[in-house]
């Protein structure tokens, strides 16, 4: 949720800018921009405070930091994320590396872990 919205504004393309560069953090760490906990909590960090990009890739890290800009009126048009995206992409070429042996990001909060899909087994309910 970008910060205006949390204030009580309106939801525009720039909201959803801030939303992209939100889950190019998560995408790209595996954890929040704003931190883990309480929603309120959370939410205050989205208007009060900056976004932690410390594992950010430097490549992308200016482009995300802008995305997360507090005034909507700073962030970037998608058509100016799209280019910025493609100019990395040309600069960087298809060869994408892990650079840690985890990629996945660990369990969200809250989430239970259970059997593995293939070992689930369906019941019908008979009363």
């Amino acid at each position: 949720m970008a910060p205006e919205q949390v204030l009580g504004g309106e939801a525009t393309a720039s909201a959803d800018v801030f939303a992209l560069g939100q889950t190019a953090v998560f995408a790209a760490t595996g954890g929040a921009a704003f931190g883990d906990g309480e929603p309120h909590a959370v939410l205050y960090r989205v208007v009060h405070e900056e976004p932690d990009l410390g594992h950010v890739p430097g490549e992308i890290r200016e482009l995300v930091a802008r995305c997360l800009r507090k005034p909507a009126a700073e962030r970037p048009f998608v058509q100016e994320v799209i280019r910025r995206v493609q100019t990395i992409r040309a600069t960087r070429g298809d060869d994408v590396r892990f650079t840690s042996g985890a990629w996945l990001p660990r369990c969200p909060i809250g989430c239970r872990c259970v059997r593995p899909a293939g070992s689930l087994t369906c019941r019908r309910r008979t009363a």
